[in-house]
């Protein structure tokens, strides 16, 4: 009589790393992140999404964009989108590293910018990711859950007109002076007029399309602080060691697909719904909850 033994055993599988270049690898990515740095996320919050940020910047290769916005009761661009080439991945953990809390919660105001950050890509790639993290309610600029739900759907939509519209109104609901990298519109016509973001290095400069423009031409903006300097960059390219570029014009003809909004909540006091709302108002979006109190 044949007997059947049975034996258990414990197998422990790692991937091995892949080259950054490497043509096995996904699609490219392009990600921005919009942080809330309010008063409230002081402490152990904002480390954790110091060790969130870090985490997400490792497995990024060359070919991939990080670009990170924060708000509080003002909104910046702490590090405008660029490719991850080791020197930037460096310059971007930095300035994490040195990320400190102020202020209330401006959460359309930071949406806003780290959407113009997608906006300003040239040459986009496949995969666009905006990544919002903050542990309280909004209380400052655009607070209503269906406001700002129409806003992030604007910003996805294909008409010029609809996303210029959606930056007029997060704008509209601050004072001029809380937005950094936003300055105030034009009366709307035929024509998108958007205002790049900028970081503290740089100065606004206001940026329009017209119907069936021609693809955006590039101008630097360095040489409003510095005639010496005649470099010239692309945002989404190049070396975060110097203030980048940005386009004159946004060509939304190569505008790049749809952005998918992830929202992360951290305490239990955050508004749950509106998170889950904006982000499921966007293409293969989601809300998730992390309990650290």
């Amino acid at each position: 009589k044949s007997s059947t033994t049975f034996t258990s055993a414990c197998v422990s599988i790692q991937a091995r790393d892949m080259p950054e270049d490497s043509e096995e690898r996904t699609s490219a990515v392009d990600i921005t992140v919009a942080l809330d740095v309010s008063g409230s996320m002081s402490g152990s919050k904002l480390k954790d999404c110091k060790q969130t940020l870090e985490a997400m910047l490792r497995p990024l290769g060359t070919k991939d964009r990080f670009g990170l916005i924060t708000f509080g009761s003002r909104c910046d661009v702490v590090f405008p989108a660029l490719l991850m080439t080791k020197e930037n991945k460096e310059a971007a953990l930095k300035k994490i590293k040195a990320l400190r809390t102020n202020g209330c919660t401006n959460l359309s105001g930071g949406l806003s910018l780290a959407w113009q950050e997608l906006l300003l890509i040239d040459n986009p790639n496949a995969v666009r990711s905006l990544f919002l993290l903050t542990d309280g309610q909004a209380n400052e600029g655009i607070t209503f859950t269906p406001e700002l739900v129409h806003m992030v759907k604007s910003f996805n939509a294909d008409s010029a007109s609809d996303i210029s519209a959606a930056l007029n109104q997060s704008q509209t609901a601050e004072s001029s002076d809380v937005v950094a990298g936003l300055m105030p519109m034009p009366q709307m016509n035929n024509n998108m007029n958007i205002a790049p973001p900028m970081n503290i290095a740089q100065a606004p400069m206001n940026i329009t399309q017209t119907a069936n423009s021609s693809p955006p031409q590039k101008k630097g903006i360095m040489n409003m602080f510095s005639k010496k300097s005649s470099k010239r960059m692309k945002r989404g390219s190049g070396s975060s060691n110097s203030p980048p570029a940005v386009p004159i014009t946004i060509n939304l003809t190569s505008k790049g697909a749809p952005v998918s909004l992830f929202c992360f909540g951290y305490g239990s006091d955050h508004n749950s719904e509106m998170l889950e709302a904006i982000s499921e108002s966007t293409p293969g979006g989601g809300y998730y909850f992390v309990e650290n109190d």
